[in-house]
């Protein structure tokens, strides 16, 4: 396979994943602002057994953003507030590359995928 056609199939699948989680990110927020009140699907899910790991938990539960509830020993959040968490730190990916060049096109997705918010890279050269 050619340099520039695996170059334009890799940008290709980082936008496909890009788009995937934007997808999940909508879906999330769609079921967050759908109801309200807890329901059976909304049970409590250990804090252990969520895929965050240890020090991530703790921030998130400092800041405020994860809501959590102490049964015993053990922490517990709603699965509605870990829907809530993955909608709001999902951002739009916008690629800002120009569709010539499928490796700033690549390299685009893959830092707003990594790093969202982050500035934009300046050309070199």
């Amino acid at each position: 396979m050619k340099r520039p056609a695996a170059d334009r199939l890799e940008a290709e699948g980082h936008a496909l994943i890009a788009q995937g989680h934007e997808l999940l990110a909508q879906a999330a927020q769609a079921r967050a602002e759908r109801r309200e009140e807890p329901t059976a699907a909304d049970d409590l899910v250990p804090l252990a057994d969520t895929p965050l790991d240890a020090r991530t938990r703790r921030r998130l539960e400092r800041e405020g953003r994860l809501p959590v509830v102490k049964l015993g020993r053990r922490k517990f959040t709603r699965r509605s507030a870990l829907a809530g968490l993955v909608a709001e730190t999902a951002a739009p990916t916008i690629s800002t590359a120009s569709s010539d060049d499928p490796q700033a096109a690549a390299r685009d997705a893959y830092a707003n995928l990594h790093h969202p918010g982050a500035s934009p890279r300046r050309k070199v050269g």
